[in-house]
């Protein structure tokens, strides 16, 4: 499960006249959950619902430490944390944001010392600390830092070269900079509880230091710094800026409303498990200091009382939408599948497809068969991420697979070896003078294909390393080098390279295979010139490098097809290369190999049609297989019937 926390916002503001309405509230999205709390007590304020372990009034009505009240003189009514300058707004206990959002007003304040407290008024050593929140300061040549006890949670500085601090921070804000130590700066509010054990003080509890350092005190003082703790999106909104930075009126620091947001946990005397966690379908984390609650998936609500988590209907849930297809929904699930006689992901809007109808699709292009699951034409004709093209206007026409806008020529697909030939001009000409380069061969990434191993990558030149590489350096997957010594003549390389064959021994062009690899992503190449002092070998053999199928390089003919060749026309050599094919897309991701080695029901029922069929695992994703005895050529397990004897 992933690291879930409990985070309570606050946003600080009071009753000054003139008030700067905060953004937190306007981009938070809050997903309505039954909120309840406990029997015979008052569980709205207002037009907001008070969710247990919070609660108003006597002590049986919420958790020690979550109390709040409800401020009944202001119209609407004002729910109150703390002191009363923390005003709450609203709640959540979803699995993905627990929190709530309350209001307070004004920047820090400091003494002549530059000393000041955030405090609110909350218990010490109560649930609460502070999260996901920036010390923002505003000033010339200081420096804020916000310390709990002993222990430093945040600090940052800011300069100005002329003491001019509006000016330097209006300055940088127009430009799209950050607050980032001009005039103004901010830093992440964080620290490693594991490290601070026993020295934290009240939890709110957070002292501000400021600290002047510029050469000429006297202006950086005419000019008062402001100490803000916020949310860490609150500076970047744009009327904020404009109510600081107002040269008419400019709202006084005491009306800006600021988003705090508060971690927390329920802890004290009787905060276990057992007694915090009360609803069936719910779970127990381990905080920080204490516990928190949430509800198991498929099911919303509070787990903090008894019933209080309730399954979700995710077949009517509008967002976040999970089915596109036919749902079924059942206690904590739902069954989500393609209507009858279509196939695809129905978790994706638009991707469940018509079934492959074989009198209403294209089987082949020019001399080549497209057996399904590829298909031409529409999407019902094929599985996704398996289309071709076939280009009509040559004769014979051509089938053809394009990976991100980029054509290839398709000679042959292979449903028993999950293959397909590719004709490719993929020859690189390198130029060992600009060494070290790097070069891209083929990017795999969002499709069903990958490098086979049927393949092997051969580089030619003198004195040159090449690396393959997928989606990196730090992803290796071959590489080779190749040698001229120095010491010899032209000629004399000539002569070892017009040695027929099809196998380099490094002399000039080396070979490496491609072992199998689970990556989609693209296939770099690096090359570097291993002998920089020596330039005299880049003319003794053509410089280029390939990845072709393997047998297929032959040295001497293709040196003899480069030969007199422009570099611009090197390219045209035609080289076969075999590409693998796994189904992916609309069918689960691979789990753990260890855990589960074959294939779950539900691939077998959709991608393996044939009665006589089976499906195993891939590298990525799932094949279909003509079981012994049903696997004559032209056979296909991807249909109804498909495996015949």
């Amino acid at each position: 499960m992933a690291h879930i926390t409990t985070i309570l916002g606050v946003l600080m503001a009071a009753a000054a006249a003139a008030m700067l309405i905060s953004p937190l509230l306007a981009g938070a999205e809050v997903y309505p959950a039954e909120v309840q709390g406990m029997p015979d007590c008052d569980i709205t304020c207002g037009n907001i619902s008070v969710p247990y372990p919070f609660g108003m009034g006597p002590a049986r009505c919420y958790w020690p430490g979550f109390n709040l009240t409800c401020n009944h003189t202001s119209n609407p009514p004002w729910l109150l944390l703390g002191d009363g300058t923390l005003q709450v707004k609203e709640f959540s206990l979803t699995n993905w944001s627990t929190f709530v959002a309350v209001i307070r007003t004004g920047d820090i304040k400091v003494n002549g010392n530059g000393e000041g407290t955030l405090g609110g008024g909350l218990t010490t050593n109560g649930p609460y600390t502070i999260s996901s929140n920036k010390l923002i300061l505003l000033g010339c040549n200081v420096q804020a830092t916000l310390k709990n006890s002993d222990v430093i949670v945040s600090s940052c500085s800011s300069f100005c070269k002329n003491g001019d601090r509006l000016s330097h921070v209006r300055s940088t804000l127009e430009e799209g900079m950050q607050c980032s130590g001009s005039g103004c700066c901010q830093s992440d509010i964080v620290f490693d509880p594991a490290d601070v054990v026993g020295r934290l003080a009240s939890s709110t509890s957070y002292d501000v230091q400021l600290k002047w350092f510029g050469w000429n005190r006297s202006a950086d003082h005419q000019w008062p710094a402001y100490v803000f703790i916020a949310r860490y999106d609150w500076f970047s909104h744009t009327p904020v800026l404009e109510e600081l930075f107002r040269t008419d009126a400019p709202v006084s620091a005491d009306a800006i409303q600021l988003p705090l947001l508060l971690d927390w946990e329920v802890v004290g005397h009787g905060a276990e498990c057992s007694n915090v966690c009360k609803s069936r379908h719910s779970d127990c984390i381990k905080g920080k200091r204490g516990y928190i609650c949430l509800c198991n998936d498929g099911y919303q609500g509070n787990p903090y009382i008894t019933n209080g988590c309730k399954d979700i209907d995710e077949c009517n849930e509008q967002y976040p939408k999970t089915c596109y297809g036919d749902c079924t929904n059942s206690d904590g699930s739902h069954d989500c599948r393609c209507p009858p006689g279509t196939h695809g992901d129905p978790t994706m809007p638009d991707a469940c497809f018509i079934n492959f109808v074989p009198g209403n699709c294209s089987t082949s292009c020019g001399d080549i068969n497209v057996p399904y699951p590829f298909g031409i034409g529409s999407a019902g004709c094929y599985w996704p991420g398996f289309n071709l093209a076939c280009n009509t206007s040559q004769r014979p026409a051509k089938l053809l697979l394009v990976l991100h806008e980029y054509p290839f020529h398709v000679t042959e697909i292979s449903l028993q070896n999950n293959t397909m030939r590719l004709s490719t001009y993929s020859i690189m000409h390198i130029d060992p003078s600009d060494s070290p380069g790097n070069f891209t061969f083929f990017n795999f990434s969002g499709t069903p294909y990958s490098l086979s191993t049927g393949n092997e990558f051969i580089l030619s030149g003198c004195n040159l390393q090449a690396t393959l590489t997928g989606g990196g350096p730090e992803v290796f997957i071959s590489g080779c080098a190749s040698f001229c010594p120095s010491n010899i003549s032209g000629t004399d390389v000539e002569t070892a390279l017009q040695r027929r064959g099809r196998y380099c021994n490094g002399m000039g062009c080396c070979q490496a295979n491609i072992p199998m690899s689970s990556n989609d992503i693209s296939t770099l190449l690096i090359v570097q010139k291993l002998n920089k002092n020596d330039g005299q070998e880049l003319t003794l053999q053509p410089a280029y490098m390939l990845i072709a199928e393997e047998g297929w390089f032959d040295q001497q003919q293709l040196s003899k097809e480069i030969a007199g060749q422009e570099e611009s026309e090197i390219p045209k050599v035609q080289v076969p290369v075999v590409l693998q094919w796994e189904v992916m897309q609309g069918l689960p991701r691979l789990a753990n190999m260890k855990v589960h080695p074959g294939c779950p029901v539900e691939v077998v029922r959709k991608l393996c049609k044939s009665k006589n069929s089976y499906c195993k695992r891939g590298s990525r994703g799932y094949l279909c297989q003509c079981m012994d005895g049903y696997d004559k050529p032209g056979n296909n397990p991807y249909l109804a019937d498909g495996c015949k004897g």
